[in-house]
Parts: C-alpha cells; sequence; structure tokens
C-alpha cells in the first residue's frame, strides 16, 4: 500500500474522484435545465388555457355590460316622466366618471410598475463588477 502511495497511485485516485465529482454535477446541471424547461412549458401552457377562458369570461361580461348599460336608463325612464335621453345621459355621465376613475387608478399602477428598466440597469451592473472581479 505504501508504495502505491509513493508511485503516485493515490494522485491518480483523487483525479479519478475530482473527475467523477464534476462529471455528476454536469449531469445534475443537464437534469436541472430539462427540468426547468418543462416546468416553464407547463407554465405557459396553464398561462394559455387561463388566457382563454379569462378572454370568454371578460367577453360574455362585456356583453352583459352593454345589456345593464341599455336596460338601466330605460328602467330609470319607465319609473320617471323624463325623457330617454334624459335617463340615458344620466347613466352615460356616471358610466364616464366610473370608469375614468377606473383608468386613472391603472394609469398610476402602470407607472408604479415602471422600476423594470431600473432592475435591469442594475443587474448590468453587478454582472459588469462580477465580471471585473474575475
Amino acid at each position: 500500500m505504501r508504495n502505491e502511495t509513493l508511485n503516485g497511485s493515490e494522485q491518480a485516485s483523487l483525479t479519478t474522484l475530482v473527475s467523477g465529482i464534476l462529471s455528476d454535477v454536469q449531469q445534475l446541471m443537464a437534469h436541472q435545465m430539462r427540468l426547468l424547461r418543462l416546468e416553464i412549458r407547463e407554465d405557459l401552457r396553464k398561462a394559455r388555457t387561463g388566457t382563454i377562458a379569462l378572454g370568454v369570461g371578460l367577453g360574455i361580461t362585456a356583453l352583459g355590460g352593454l345589456f345593464l348599460g341599455v336596460a338601466l336608463p330605460l328602467l330609470l325612464a319607465a319609473l320617471t316622466d323624463w325623457p330617454q335621453w334624459v335617463c340615458f345621459g344620466i347613466f352615460g355621465i356616471l358610466f364616464l366618471f366610473i370608469g375614468g376613475g377606473a383608468a386613472y387608478a391603472a394609469m398610476q399602477k402602470f407607472q408604479d410598475a415602471a422600476s423594470l428598466p431600473e432592475s435591469i440597469t442594475t443587474l448590468k451592473e453587478n454582472l459588469t463588477c462580477l465580471l471585473r472581479r474575475n
């Protein structure tokens, strides 16, 4: 055993061991990448299915809203002696204020979400620093 150690067989076995570890790490990374690709595909499939269902739901909701938007002024005209144009005008103004408020709130959300370019710039700076160190 001592002769084998002196002849360098310990180095050979260490090299073999390190080579095996590196091979295992490489295989593990390949498996992880395949798993990641499969998970992304599954998430995209679920997102596509959800988007289709959301589109159908929003379309039906919009149609219901249209019918309700016509029915409410007609109901108001039937309950009062006001002309139909006045009743449609009242509901039109009401819907404009509600829709405008919702649009304003959405614009505020989009402005808050505009931090993505800052995140990309920070990521580039971090990568540049890491590459300089190596």
